[in-house]
């Protein structure tokens, strides 16, 4: 196996964005006014800052004739949803405890994408969000991502391997325009 010097750069864009919404609403238990929690916290009003992480477990493969390379890892992704938040004092059970589990779809999450996937799996997620209405979402993946390498002088070459991570809406745009 080749001994490569590999630097890891991942370029996060993040601002306004709006998910795929799925068919169901998923409403706040205490909320009087049934608000979609699966829309924009802010109706797209404002971005939403969202912090990211990249913890990479394994770098399975790098294939220089298809040139891409395969990482296994943990995505964070943190954010404020204000929405999400549980006021003082609210007669409700789940105000006892600090945090509320959610499924995929349940909530609003960003569309976080690698612009340079080629395949992304999903192995495992977990979404919480605390009474202040802070989420945090931790994901599991296993992706391939396309690469250029510059190969002209191996065996002795170094390579940088890249993520650039988009918004969805983004990515597509660049696809069709």
């Amino acid at each position: 196996m080749l001994k490569r010097l590999l630097r890891f750069t991942a370029v996060l864009a993040m601002c306004c964005i709006t998910p795929q919404l799925p068919a169901a609403a998923a409403l706040h238990p205490s909320h009087p006014s049934q608000i979609d929690l699966r829309q924009h916290p802010t109706g797209n009003a404002t971005p939403v800052q969202v912090s990211m992480g990249l913890y990479i477990t394994d770098l399975v493969d790098i294939d220089e004739t298809r040139e891409n390379f395969e990482l296994v890892g943990y995505l964070t992704a943190k954010w404020h949803d204000p929405r999400l938040a549980i006021p003082a004092g609210a007669g409700n059970s789940n105000a006892q405890a600090k945090t509320r589990s959610f499924r995929m779809g349940d909530i609003w999450t960003p569309p976080i994408e690698a612009a340079n996937s080629v395949s992304h799996k999903v192995k495992s997620y977990l979404i919480e969000a605390d009474n202040d209405g802070n989420v945090t979402l931790i994901e599991r993946f296993d992706d391939v991502f396309s690469n250029t390498y510059a190969l002209k002088k191996f065996p002795f070459d170094t390579q940088v391997l890249q993520i650039a991570f988009e918004r969805a809406e983004e990515i597509e745009d660049q696809r069709h325009g």
